[in-house]
């Protein structure tokens, strides 16, 4: 009798093992299960803001490029007004002292010209 009792407290103590083995396994894979889920969830919020900058870049761009054509077109026009301010204050010693104290010469053109006056 001595040697089927420690072959059945073997046993009992095997069985438990293997269910604890078993229940370590089931709760490791569903640890698995949920890491998967939630990474792709995660890569797919990211690829939904990726997307959604793209966009929103091609929109500036389109937008930066229109600011940037306005910004020649107007530049010309500026740079004309101040070479014929320039060639009027030849003729008129006023508005020479004015354009002086912006930093306008009368022989400069409007290129060489200071973009905003210093303070």
């Amino acid at each position: 009798m001595n040697e089927s009792e420690p072959r059945t407290s073997d046993s009992v103590e095997l069985a438990e093992l293997r269910r604890e083995n078993a229940d370590l396994r089931r709760q490791g894979t569903l640890l698995l299960a949920a890491t998967l889920v939630i990474s792709l969830i995660v890569a797919a919020f990211f690829g939904l803001l990726f997307r959604r900058d793209g966009k929103e870049l091609e929109a500036m761009q389109q937008q930066y490029a229109q600011v940037a054509d306005t910004n020649k077109k107007e530049k010309q026009v500026i740079d004309a007004f101040l070479t014929r301010l320039v060639e009027h204050s030849k003729t008129h010693p006023e508005l020479a002292l004015l354009l002086a104290k912006y930093g306008f010469r009368p022989g400069e053109s409007a290129a060489t010209a200071p973009a905003a006056p210093k303070k």
